[in-house]
């Protein structure tokens, strides 16, 4: 609890990897962009009653777009509130105010970092993304999409992106949460002594 340098060291665990979650993230979304606007993809595809294009055959997930734009955030927070820690004021000399307000960010990143991992694992089952197999084998639904009730062709590189997302994003949930817990612990300390 007195030791300066673990909640540095929690706090770049969760910093590496935010910063790892929205680079694949990005990969994620540049590969299924490509995806859409490949012909080896895209030919002889049946693309979903009541669409003219072909353009949305691997749709962008939820997962993708919450990645960008929380681990965005968070790495500029997590910048921020670990200069503050070490170059501000002493935790005990803060106001209640000031100390709860750092502590009620860190709680809404974690319900942001676990929606967003609630997310990734849906996108893994999901029917309509990259990961659905049809009926478990994995050639099922590489040549026509409807037979296999989804809109997206089998991809084995988006999936272990997807795959690898999930247990970024699983580790960086659970750095949050210890660096949460050792914030509280750190702010009773100081104000029951």
């Amino acid at each position: 609890m007195r030791n300066p340098f673990v909640p540095l060291l929690v706090r770049l665990t969760v910093m590496t990897f935010c910063a790892a979650a929205l680079a694949v993230g990005a990969w994620i979304y540049h590969t299924s962009a490509a995806v859409n606007n490949s012909p080896a993809y895209t030919s002889g595809v049946t693309v979903t009653p009541g669409t003219n294009t072909s353009s949305y055959i691997c749709k962008q997930q939820a997962s993708t777009y919450l990645a960008f734009i929380v681990d965005s955030f968070a790495v500029l927070y997590l910048f921020y509130i670990t200069w503050d820690e070490y170059f501000s004021a002493p935790l005990g000399l803060r106001s209640t105010h000031a100390k709860l307000r750092l502590l009620f960010l860190d709680l809404l990143f974690i319900v942001f970092s676990a929606a967003n991992l609630s997310l990734a694992f849906n996108t893994l089952a999901d029917q309509q993304w990259a990961c659905f197999t049809g009926n478990g084998v994995s050639s099922a639904n590489n040549n026509n999409v409807m037979a296999a009730t989804s809109t997206c062709v089998y991809n084995e590189a988006l999936c272990q992106r997807q795959r690898a997302l999930c247990g970024i994003l699983l580790v960086a949930t659970t750095a949050w949460v210890a660096t949460f817990t050792i914030s509280v612990l750190r702010v009773v300390e100081k104000i029951s002594a």
